[in-house]
């Protein structure tokens, strides 16, 4: 009987070992991503409301030993009064997917630059340590929502990670019949 306990409490320290070790290591990865990449957006375009077109500057960060692939991508969302704070929404925030918050618009077309804006991209690699600029244009191809905000989630990940971050970028979609526009 003093076997048969000695093994059965030797199979449960190593369950508990196990478990231990499974939790610390999955705590200590989830640490490291949150913090590997940074998202910004460094400028606001500088174009009037008025205009079908207006390009952001915006910039991936990698904070890790290892070149990384960042997917880049875009999703209309329901507007926010926090979505009006555009001082606020320069810095990318954690992004966990909520369909509550789609709302796609046909009248802006979302798409990304590379750095030279000579290029249409999907991601972009960013070597250990550095930092990757790229544009996000948005243009108007119509005036179906004439006076109102239009609101996008500028998400980027790394490809292998579930982690995200997204910045928000209005589209003011002016009344051309109103003075001053």
């Amino acid at each position: 009987m003093g076997i048969k306990f000695l093994v059965k409490l030797g199979k449960g320290l190593l369950s508990t070992f196990l478990l231990s070790t499974f939790l610390l290591n999955t705590q200590v990865v989830l640490a490291q991503t949150v913090d590997d990449f940074k998202l910004e957006i460094l400028n606001y375009s500088d174009q009037p409301d008025i205009n079908a077109e207006h390009v952001h500057l915006l910039s991936v960060t990698n904070n890790t030993s290892s070149k990384v692939n960042y997917s880049l991508s875009s999703l209309g969302v329901k507007p926010k009064l926090e979505y009006e704070d555009v001082i606020n929404n320069k810095e990318g925030k954690s992004y966990q997917e909520d369909n509550s918050e789609i709302q796609e618009s046909e009248s802006l077309t979302i798409s990304f630059l590379n750095e030279s804006k000579n290029a249409v991209i999907n991601f972009i690699t960013v070597d250990s340590f550095s930092e990757v600029k790229f544009y996000v244009k948005v243009l108007r191809t119509n005036n179906t929502e004439q006076g109102s905000s239009l609101y996008h989630k500028i998400i980027v990940g790394p490809d292998d990670s579930s982690i995200r971050e997204h910045v928000i970028i209005r589209t003011v979609i002016p009344n051309p019949n109103l003075l001053g526009h």
